[in-house]
């Protein structure tokens, strides 16, 4: 998306064309998620601990990732990274929620979670030219994207 920006002659085309260009991308990004499209490989979510898994008080998916790879013999230390993927966000089990890598050869991802974090993203970079997944820029519904 950056580099669809950053593809520009001046600020106007920035603005306008290329724009344009990133929505479309964005879209064409969440339509492959959505279809399962997407290698989950290139899903991995990366975080950092700050602490040890058993000091955290809530159940986010880093701390439950890190004990998950605990349970699979591989400590997990403050500082170090925990690499996991969303497999069904939603789940009242934080535990049924993500996946810690290495993964199983039969992976699937959440792909309603994984187009929202695209979505995130993109209004992050795009907010500032007046994007909105809601907006009228999109034109189109989350659920039209299949």
């Amino acid at each position: 998306m950056m580099e669809i920006l950053f593809d520009a002659e001046s600020i106007e085309e920035v603005k306008t064309k290329q724009f344009r260009k990133a929505c479309c991308f964005v879209e064409e990004t969440c339509k492959k998620i959505k279809r399962g499209k997407v290698d989950p490989l290139g899903l991995v979510v990366r975080k950092v601990l700050r602490k040890p898994a058993g000091e955290y008080r809530s159940l986010l998916p880093h701390v439950v990732t890190a004990k998950q790879s605990e349970w699979k013999g591989k400590s997990t230390e403050d500082g170090g990274c925990v690499r996991f993927l969303y497999i069904n966000a939603g789940h009242n089990n934080p535990y049924r929620r993500v996946a810690s890598l290495p993964l199983n050869k039969h992976v699937y991802y959440d792909r309603e979670r994984y187009v929202k974090l695209a979505l995130d993203v993109a209004e992050t970079i795009l907010g500032v030219f007046g994007f909105s997944s809601r907006g009228k820029e999109m034109n189109r519904k989350l659920t039209d994207w299949r």
